[in-house]
């Protein structure tokens, strides 16, 4: 059975920035919520989330979709072939004419537990996305 969940918020910051913080080009850069992320963002490399040195905990996926400043979608699992969870970030720029922009966030876990406990997972991530964006425009 598929869970999807959507999230989303508006940031004033370009599609360009939120890509840039997205899909870091430098591996020391790329953090969400304060763990590192690294890729090389090409359809079919390997993104890990976690530590990248062996110690600790890290999930292990691949990139599925990459849309410069459009699309990014991934697997994530305990095992580069063993995906538990899929996650697609779409950017758009608001109709407003604001100049900013919407980023939505879908997940979709293969096993799905409680709702709370894939916010309490992706929340946090989102949180520390706004707060790097909110830096940006300052």
């Amino acid at each position: 059975m598929l869970s999807t969940q959507l999230f989303r918020f508006m940031t004033r910051c370009d599609r360009e920035t939120v890509w840039s913080i997205l899909a870091p080009v430098h591996p020391s850069r790329g953090r969400y919520y304060g763990v590192p992320v690294v890729s090389d963002w090409a359809v079919g490399s390997t993104v890990v989330i976690g530590s990248c040195s062996g110690n600790g905990p890290a999930m292990v996926g691949e990139i599925l979709a990459a849309e410069r400043a459009a699309l990014l979608s991934y697997s994530l699992g305990d095992q580069p072939d063993q995906p538990t969870t899929y996650v697609t970030w779409k950017i758009y720029a608001t109709d407003a004419g604001t100049g900013g922009t919407v980023v939505r966030l879908y997940v979709d876990e293969l096993e799905p537990g409680e709702d709370w406990e894939l916010e309490a997972a992706w929340l946090p991530v989102l949180s520390a996305l706004q707060q790097e964006l909110d830096h940006c425009i300052r």
